[in-house]
């Protein structure tokens, strides 16, 4: 199987700071910046998980200050993915 072809699975997770609430518009701009990544996305606040290519699973979440957060992240180009939610997070969803 070629590099190009491989499939990875990775994990981070993040403290979500104030300005990182996860209210409608960093909701939103989550979802535009990993809808073009083939890989399967997934936020986990405790137990629950939400498709983070779903910006109605992510409201659902009730991401507040503080809480800790899963991102992970599987298929071809989920290190790439990874990438940019970890940037989003860092950043405060500030473009």
């Amino acid at each position: 199987m070629s590099e190009a072809n491989s499939v990875c699975s990775s994990a981070l997770t993040r403290t979500v700071r104030a300005a990182s609430t996860l209210h409608a518009r960093p909701a939103a701009h989550l979802v535009q910046a990993v809808q073009s990544f083939d890989a399967k996305l997934v936020l986990l606040r405790g137990k629950t998980r939400a498709d983070a290519k779903s910006i109605l699973d992510i409201l659902a979440l009730s991401i507040q200050e503080g809480d800790w957060l899963v991102l992970e992240a599987s298929g071809t180009d989920a290190g790439a993915a990874l990438e940019v939610l970890a940037g989003l997070f860092t950043s405060g969803f500030k473009g």
